[in-house]
């Protein structure tokens, strides 16, 4: 496996002095990484690394367990003399995309499915929560929350936002870079278009099903056009030909469109859908809708990040991401502060140079016990 340099330069911030950051992953907590990448845990298949994962948590003297749809739950308790009200809730991931292989470390970075996106900071989630419970000034209580599906159909956490009451604090780990914050993604949806025409045979001049289809995609992106008012991105609404499926009974010819739409948060899956009605012959159904979310800059929690990642010498950065996470499905229910952190870049994220700069997961285990503590 090639690795490309070890520059994640869209994941870090800008820097205060040449100073290095300090602090290191500790031998067990770099352990913890590199066993949970090493198991392969592709959507919908996370149910051996979940096994090994309480397994591991239970050896660290932390309550856990795997509920009704494969969600890793743990619960780590206050630790300081006088604890508080409220919960925090670190919300990760188990599942990967597809393409493994095993993990390498070489030169201070390790390359594997998953490192980044996003065992990297579920890894880093755990390391922190009991680095802070060691210390003995952790205030609230923690839950580690490693769902499942995420990249497909986010059932992990649909199943947690259902089930669980609303915490005091959300962090959500997706790889922003030890020193970013993300504070939006734009929503998704996935529709499925479909147009039929009688049968007949191919000499005769009538337009054939997959040519409705073809003239039904580019009505679609005339009316995507109209809605984005020439907007950029994150706030442009994208709109993307997945899949096209033709067919006949002998009696009906059909084609169906699969279409996927990112939307900027002026524009909610309602107001697409509207839109997509203006189609003149052809029937719809969506399978998967989330809408745009922002989560404000100010506040305890975002502030606790800042204040911590300024102890290293480094400017915050705030990023809002082009894609979706798992803030998109359980944000609107829980309705509480959050924010999206973790190590790792996002430009590696899907591809086969997937990697994790080790001094970088060290940074963001020390960020966020700085932020437990804090709380």
């Amino acid at each position: 496996m090639t690795v490309p340099p070890a520059s994640d330069s869209a994941a870090r911030g800008s820097s205060c002095t040449r100073a290095a950051a300090p602090d290191a992953a500790s031998p067990e907590e770099l352990d913890l990484l590199m066993q949970l990448v090493a198991i392969p845990s592709f959507s919908g298949e996370e149910q051996r690394a979940a096994a090994w994962l309480v397994s591991r948590l239970e050896a660290l003297g932390v309550e856990s367990t795997v509920d009704e749809v494969g969600n890793v739950v743990a619960v780590i308790a206050p630790s300081a003399s006088e604890s508080v009200d409220g919960d925090i809730y670190l919300l990760g991931h188990l599942d990967t995309v597809d393409g493994f292989w095993p993990p390498t470390l070489v030169e201070g970075r390790l390359s594997g499915r998953g490192s980044s996106d996003a065992k990297g900071p579920l890894a880093a989630f755990i390391a922190a929560a009991v680095r802070a419970r060691v210390d003995g000034r952790l205030r609230r209580r923690v839950h580690i929350l490693a769902a499942v599906e995420e990249e497909t159909s986010s059932r992990g956490a649909a199943h947690l936002a259902r089930t669980l009451l609303a915490p005091v604090f959300l962090v959500v780990g997706e790889p922003s870079g030890w020193d970013h914050l993300v504070l939006g993604y734009r929503g998704s949806a996935h529709v499925s278009i479909r147009v039929e025409c009688a049968a007949g045979h191919s000499s005769r001049p009538d337009a054939t099903a997959a040519e409705l289809a073809v003239g039904a995609w580019a009505a679609v992106e005339q009316l995507s056009d109209k809605l984005n008012g020439g907007a950029v991105g994150f706030n442009a609404l994208n709109a993307h030909l997945l899949g096209i499926e033709s067919g006949s009974d002998g009696l009906v010819d059909f084609a169906t469109l699969h279409i996927g739409f990112r939307l900027p948060a002026r524009i909610p899956g309602s107001v697409l859908m509207e839109t997509l009605g203006q189609l003149d012959h052809v029937t719809m159904q969506m399978s998967r809708l989330g809408d745009a979310v922002l989560v404000p800059r100010t506040g305890p929690l975002p502030t606790a990040f800042a204040t911590a990642i300024r102890q290293h010498r480094m400017l915050p950065v705030w990023q809002r991401r082009l894609g979706t996470s798992d803030l998109n499905v359980v944000l609107p229910k829980w309705r509480c502060p959050a924010v999206v952190y973790g190590p790792g870049s996002a430009e590696l994220d899907h591809t086969p140079y997937e990697s994790l700069e080790i001094n970088d997961y060290g940074r963001a285990i020390h960020v966020l016990t700085s932020v437990l503590i804090g709380l």
